[in-house]
C-alpha cells in the first residue's frame, strides 16, 4: 500500500490530475453524453437572436444616420451611415454562419468549447473603427 496515494484522504494533490498511483500514467474516461439537454440547443437560438437584435440596431441607427445627413455627397454622418450598414449586414451573416456551425456541432454531438473568440471583438474592433474615422472626418473638416 505505500505506493498507492490513498483516494480518501482529504487532501490529494493527484486527486484532479486523475493520476491513480505515483508513476503510473493518467487516466482518461471521456465520455459522450447520451441525451442532449434542450437548454443547450435554446442557449443556440437565444445568442442568434440577441446578434440580429444587436443588428437591427445598427441598422436603425445606420437608416437615421443616413436619413438626417447632409444634403450634400461627402457629409461625414453619409459615410458614417453606410459604414453601419454594411455593418450591420455583416453582423446578420456572422450570426447566422455562427449558429448553423453550432447547432451543426451539437446535432454531431461534438467535443470541445463554443465559444466565440473572433466575431465579439470583430464587431467592436469595427464600431470603434466606424466612430474614429467620423471624428477624424469631422475634426479635418472644423480645420479646414
Amino acid at each position: 500500500m505505500p505506493e498507492q496515494i490513498a483516494q480518501s484522504s482529504w487532501w490529494n494533490p493527484f486527486r484532479r490530475s486523475g493520476y491513480s498511483r505515483i508513476g503510473e500514467e493518467p487516466r482518461t474516461s471521456v465520455t459522450a453524453p447520451s441525451v442532449l439537454n434542450p437548454k443547450v440547443f435554446l442557449a443556440n437560438e437565444r445568442t442568434f437572436v440577441a446578434w440580429l437584435h444587436f443588428a437591427l440596431v445598427i441598422g436603425a441607427v445606420a437608416i437615421s444616420m443616413l436619413q438626417f445627413s447632409d444634403a450634400e455627397g461627402g457629409s461625414p454622418t453619409k459615410f458614417m451611415g453606410l459604414g453601419f450598414t454594411v455593418l450591420s449586414v455583416i453582423i446578420i451573416g456572422y450570426s447566422l454562419w455562427m449558429y448553423l456551425q453550432r447547432l451543426n456541432r451539437l446535432q454531431r454531438k461534438d467535443f470541445g468549447t463554443y465559444d466565440d473568440l473572433f466575431g465579439t471583438g470583430a464587431m467592436v474592433l469595427i464600431v470603434f473603427a466606424i466612430i474614429a474615422c467620423n471624428i477624424g472626418i469631422r475634426i479635418i473638416q472644423i480645420e479646414v
